[in-house]
């Protein structure tokens, strides 16, 4: 029986973002520093401006750009995604978002889940971004922390699920920590018979 719900963000609950901004910034960098820089963003609790600084982009024209997809690159909650939050919220199902996120896409995903829903934040649910915690997925101390929250909630492992859509982030590290998954596969895409599917939200059947 499902009791909580760790949702992953990107993909599973909103529409993926088009994250042009990070990739006029790894394209403008020595291809040694792109990883260094892929980690800053989604592990330090920085602006995009403060990364700037540290890896000297000096041509004016290429930081406001940047600047400006960082600020301007927004998404949208899927409907399905919209009707299983609604349903959490109304019928006090604790739940956890863990997204890779860098700190200037958490005032959107505010926007389209901690605003709507605050009444409840902290109490309820939360959201765990990992330039915030300081883990990214697949890291295991990502998910420790989304379980950390739940079990105070007395809510067992076993009764936990990890709603996931990209098999790389959030399929096995959770595993480990025997927490059941189930990929939302919209486009009914997936042939391993060993991972559980759905197609929309509305499909998962809760306590």
């Amino acid at each position: 029986m499902i009791k909580g719900i760790i949702f992953n963000c990107y993909g599973t609950l909103v529409h993926p973002i088009k994250n042009t901004g990070a990739t006029i910034l790894l394209e403008k960098v020595e291809q040694e520093q792109r990883e260094t820089i892929k980690n800053i963003l989604l592990t330090q609790d920085k602006p995009i401006e403060d990364i700037l600084n540290i890896y000297a982009i000096k041509d004016q024209d290429i930081r406001e750009q940047i600047i400006q997809w960082f600020r301007t690159d927004t998404t949208a909650l899927y409907d399905d995604a919209q009707r299983i939050l609604n349903t959490c919220y109304n019928k006090n199902i604790p739940f956890v978002i863990l997204s890779n996120i860098s700190t200037d896409y958490i005032p959107d995903i505010e926007r389209l889940i901690g605003l709507p829903y605050n009444k409840k934040k902290d109490e309820l649910f939360t959201i765990l971004y990992s330039c915030k915690i300081g883990y990214k997925k697949p890291e295991l101390q990502s998910y420790q922390k989304a379980v950390e929250f739940l079990e105070k909630k007395w809510i067992q492992k076993e009764e936990i699920i990890m709603s996931w859509d990209n098999k790389k982030y959030d399929y096995a590290e959770p595993l480990k920590l025997w927490i059941p998954s189930i990929r939302l596969d919209r486009k009914n895409s997936n042939t391993d018979p060993n991972i559980q599917t759905i197609q929309n939200f509305d499909q998962l059947h809760l306590a």
